[in-house]
């Protein structure tokens, strides 16, 4: 301040008059703190953006991950699902894999795709059973599945995702909208002209001669719990209790065994070493090695037999 003052006292530089009058004094040292806490600020304020970008990443990584660990690939067909399709009364089939992914990410567990353009018995199966929605993309591919769904499966409900936007892509909110929105298939079918086809599905029709003698003595087989042993020709030659069917096939030279049991690793080294062919039972357990010269009929490659 003092010098400041003395300042202002000069009244002559040089030749000339002059006049100095001191407008501000200020501390550098007070200037270079201030420049300092304004970039600290400016530097924490990116470092807790970077942090929060970076914790999104984490969070949407493992989210992402924890999705492609929970669909699962269902029935005979392997097709992608969530978790759900199996215990859940009703089920939404999309177009693909990615479809399935996105209603993951959003908490739908009840879908299963289609997986291509034909519909999979495993669909059609599925369709019979549960209360199915169809929910498609808002283009021509969507409706050209949807309109072979309707004609080859068993729909109840019609959802689509709007117009040009496909099912993957769309957000959780206009995935309810359209799951809300949904119509009864036969509506839809009505608005837009379509017919079902009439389909007459004969057992005669869709199982052989052969497999008709399977399912034959399969009753008969379920209804006293026995085994039974059909030759080549396919004609009975012996037939013993479940529980001893082991023992006693060592004892026959049998064909065919049909039963109604579960398919176990010791029942198929001695059907091998007789020299059996084919196995008929529903189920089959924990087996480590088929022998090639076994062919093995479960509830799973052909369920009509067993019905």
């Amino acid at each position: 301040a003092i010098i400041a003052a003395g300042i202002e006292s000069v009244d002559r530089i040089g030749p000339c008059k002059a006049e100095v009058t001191i407008e501000k004094v200020e501390d550098i040292r007070v200037a270079k703190r201030r420049n300092v806490i304004e970039r600290a600020k400016e530097i924490v304020i990116e470092m807790v953006k970077e942090s929060r970008e970076e914790l999104e990443d984490i969070a949407e990584a493992i989210r992402q991950s924890v999705q492609v660990e929970e669909i699962v690939y269902y029935g005979k067909d392997h097709l992608p699902a969530g978790p759900n399709v199996e215990k859940s009364d009703a089920i939404i089939i999309v177009e693909g894999r990615n479809d399935v992914l996105n209603l993951l990410k959003h908490g739908i567990k009840n879908a299963i795709g289609v997986d291509g353009t034909n519909i999979p018995q495993t669909i059609i199966d599925l369709c019979n059973e549960k209360i199915a929605t169809a929910f498609v993309d808002g283009d021509r591919g969507g409706e050209l599945i949807l309109r072979e769904l309707l004609q080859v499966a068993d729909i109840d409900f019609v959802a689509r995702a709007p117009k040009t936007r496909e099912v993957e892509e769309i957000s959780y909110k206009l995935i309810m909208k359209a799951l809300k929105n949904k119509v009864p298939a036969e509506q839809y079918m009505e608005n837009y002209g379509l017919k079902r086809e009439k389909r007459i599905e004969k057992e005669e029709e869709t199982l052989d001669e052969e497999e008709l003698t399977y399912k034959k003595f399969f009753s008969e087989a379920r209804e006293n719990h026995s085994a039974i042993f059909l030759n080549k020709k396919g004609e009975e030659i012996g037939r013993v209790k479940v529980d001893s069917l082991v023992d006693e096939l060592q004892k026959v030279k049998a064909h065919t065994i049909i039963f109604d049991g579960i398919t176990t690793q010791r029942l198929l080294d001695v059907a091998f070493e007789q020299g059996v062919k084919i196995i008929v039972s529903p189920r089959m357990g924990e087996v480590t090695k088929i022998p090639k010269s076994i062919s093995i009929i479960t509830q799973d490659t052909n369920p009509k037999i067993f019905e």
